[in-house]
């Protein structure tokens, strides 16, 4: 997915699928359609398979059983408002985690104390060109960067 050639230490090639695994799990969650949701849940569990296969035979810690090793993992795709960043990253993706009616969890800056303000809303709107999405927060909709809305799966 992300390296076009395969000439790597089997060290290397676990991190790539690791990073592969990720962004196959995210993709079956933000895809709305049931082809591509088997898609990638099936590709995301070929993946899985071999890295667990690959870590038990050289008995290395691997993300599904290291809750540090999969944080890491999450951190390393993750902005810091929970946007997902990752290569090969194209339009649809995009347009997807943003879909009109997704739960969003939605940073809104700092109070007096320093603390973040957060709050739940709905997405309604997406603007790609302006990267603007429109959220209904407690019955007001309000515009938001893309860098301070984050899904909620």
């Amino acid at each position: 997915m992300f390296e076009e050639k395969r000439n790597l230490s089997a060290l290397e090639y676990l991190k790539v699928l690791e990073d592969e695994w990720w962004v196959c799990n995210l993709r079956k969650k933000i895809y709305p359609s049931k082809k591509d949701k088997d898609y990638y849940n099936n590709s995301a569990n070929l993946k899985k398979s071999r890295i667990i296969e690959i870590s038990e035979r050289n008995d290395l810690p691997h993300i599904f059983n290291n809750k540090d090793m999969m944080k890491d993992l999450n951190r390393k795709f993750s902005s810091k408002g929970g946007y997902p960043t990752f290569p090969k990253q194209n339009e649809n993706d995009i347009r997807n985690y943003f879909m009109k009616n997704s739960d969003v969890r939605c940073f809104l800056g700092f109070n007096d104390e320093e603390k973040p303000i957060i709050k739940i809303g709905k997405i309604i709107d997406f603007d790609i060109n302006k990267n603007i999405v429109t959220v209904v927060l407690e019955k007001e909709n309000q515009e938001l960067l893309c860098n301070c809305v984050t899904r909620i799966f």
